[in-house]
């Protein structure tokens, strides 16, 4: 009997290590859209959009998901189309997965341009943009670090040379971001504001959206269209075909590189290193409206937590089973 109900433990053990694989939970892409001031998603699998997940935004830039809880947060403008001449005032917004907003707080003192956000895995959001000077004129590029709950904790050297654009975090927690003003990417070792490090230069483009895969390749889209490639050390590799806009750039959990466009997300065919025909149409009015993209990726879970619920009563039964014989 001892031995029997040594073996059920043993196959409710391996039960709780098997898990779903995390695309085949529904790995979904969110993008914000300025027109209407909303967040939507679209499913990785099929490129279908599903039904708005918060709306009533200002005018949305950037976007991050913590994808341990499903929590993200937008980076929405204040008095820009409402108060023209107004100054511009940056908010970071924090919503549940389901879309209710938690908490809001401001990007600090005279962050008012850009909007980039990076959900760093330490937990705490990073944003980027440029600061403004006392004259309204934009005094040079600043990435901040805040907790969840708003708390200030770091930030980078303002830079008057940099208009930082998107940012993202490779899986060693290395941070970079691309500057959009003279065509650099940087690159800050664990995520230490004060060490930047130039990782590479794109002479004469205007570097939008990147994407760092788990072997060091780096992807950079541009606003003007077309797409970088760089190894681990920063050494253009390859340019893939057609070109398409970079308003953003996502590597997905199912190991496709996710580009966005004013209208459409695009989606990189890894055998044939050509873009394939729009993924997902964004939006059909004609307006362009999609402004930054974030993929939610669920922490996988037990693949049966009805199969574990069996094996728990299972174990239950024999125990109470030994203790009757015995």
């Amino acid at each position: 009997m001892k031995s029997n109900l040594q073996a059920l433990m043993v196959v409710a053990v391996i039960a709780t290590a098997q898990f779903i694989p995390a695309c085949a939970r529904g790995a979904s892409l969110y993008v914000t859209l300025q027109n209407p001031g909303e967040v939507v998603a679209v499913d990785e699998a099929t490129g279908n959009l599903t039904p708005v997940i918060t709306s009533g935004l200002n005018f949305p830039r950037g976007i991050a998901v913590n994808n341990a809880n499903g929590d993200f947060f937008v980076a929405d403008y204040t008095n820009i189309e409402n108060n023209p001449g107004s100054p511009d005032v940056l908010t970071i917004d924090h919503y549940s997965s389901g879309g209710a907003l938690l908490n809001s707080f401001p990007a600090g003192p005279a962050l008012g341009f850009g909007g980039s956000l990076a959900f760093g895995p330490n937990g705490n959001v990073y944003v980027a943009g440029v600061t403004v000077a006392d004259n309204g004129g934009l005094a040079g590029g600043q990435i901040r670090e805040y907790t969840p709950g708003g708390i200030f904790v770091a930030e980078s050297v303002s830079d008057a040379n940099n208009i930082p654009f998107q940012m993202t975090f490779d899986s060693a927690g290395n941070l970079f971001e691309n500057d959009a003003a003279d065509g650099k990417i940087f690159k800050f070792a664990g995520a230490n504001l004060l060490s930047p490090s130039v990782f590479t230069t794109t002479p004469g483009h205007s570097p939008d959206g990147i994407a760092v895969a788990s072997d060091g390749t780096v992807f950079v889209g541009f606003y003007l269209g077309g797409t970088n490639v760089y190894d681990s050390l920063g050494t253009l590799t390859g340019q893939p075909t057609p070109s398409v806009g970079g308003e953003a750039d996502v590597l997905g959990s199912d190991g496709f590189l996710y580009a966005l466009s004013p209208q459409s997300i695009y989606r990189l065919n890894g055998t044939t290193g050509q873009w394939q025909a729009p993924f997902s149409p964004i939006n059909n009015s004609g307006v362009p409206a999609a402004e930054w993209m974030a993929e939610f990726n669920p922490v996988p879970e037990p693949a049966s937590l009805a199969l574990l619920g069996l094996g728990g009563l299972a174990l239950l039964g024999l125990a109470r089973r030994a203790r009757v014989v015995a």
